[in-house]
């Protein structure tokens, strides 16, 4: 989807829906709010489940 810089760092939306909103910080995290399904993408960055709670998840790229 889409990019966009911020002072704190690149941001790419990935999933913009009624249940859920994901997004991927820096390549470095990405995160999910909502109950809807998404987890990232698995190309050339291999991502662990960081943190897990109802309804968010957030992953970090090793």
């Amino acid at each position: 989807m889409d990019y966009n810089d911020t002072n704190v760092g690149k941001v790419k939306i990935c999933k913009a829906e009624r249940d859920v909103y994901a997004a991927i910080i820096d390549e470095k995290v990405a995160m999910k709010i909502g109950h809807g399904h998404f987890e990232p993408s698995s190309g050339s960055q291999r991502w662990s489940s960081a943190l897990e709670g109802r309804d968010y998840k957030i992953w970090e790229a090793s």
